[in-house]
């Protein structure tokens, strides 16, 4: 099986704007708070054998998925996840993601805070702690009978501000 295995991460942002009217009168509405979202680096599963299932983890550095989050304040992510990875002839290979799958980074020397991919979640950004990075792993599951070939599959990222 050829080593085109990988998954390009899409970093669409969608920023709502919070605020509302309270009875009797309009009410002053602080401006939204802005994030970036920045990919570097897409999952890379490598060259895969056929029936032999290959899972990345959000330790891999190298064949992790990894997003650069810039901005401050509390951000809603969300990762819409493809159910495989899909060839041009249309062959698949299915993945598998799971609650362990996800993880934020403060900085390098600081541990790994979980994030459940599968559900939205919350992620705080602080303009003195620098960007969070959102990382990314899974598993592809290919078929004994798998064809060779080069495999590819897109993860949409979406960060809504909830206005807190």
């Amino acid at each position: 099986m050829s080593a085109g295995t990988r998954i390009a991460v899409v970093a669409g942002v969608l920023l709502a704007l919070a605020g509302g009217v309270g009875g009797g009168g309009a009410h002053a509405q602080a401006p939204a708070q802005a994030v970036e979202a920045v990919p570097v680096q897409g999952l890379s599963f490598g060259r895969l054998l056929p029936g032999v299932p290959e899972t990345v983890s959000t330790a891999d550095a190298a064949r992790r998925a990894e997003i650069i989050l810039s901005g401050t304040g509390s951000f809603d992510v969300l990762l819409v996840l493809p159910d495989a990875l899909v060839n041009a002839d249309g062959a698949r290979i299915p993945l598998r993601f799971g609650a362990r799958d996800g993880a934020v980074m403060r900085n390098p020397s600081a541990p790994l805070l979980p994030f459940n991919p599968l559900e939205m979640g919350r992620v705080q950004i602080q303009e003195s702690a620098g960007p969070a990075r959102l990382l990314l792993g899974g598993t592809a599951v290919p078929a004994p009978s798998q064809a060779a070939g080069t495999y590819q599959a897109t993860v949409v990222l979406i960060v809504n501000n909830p206005g807190t």
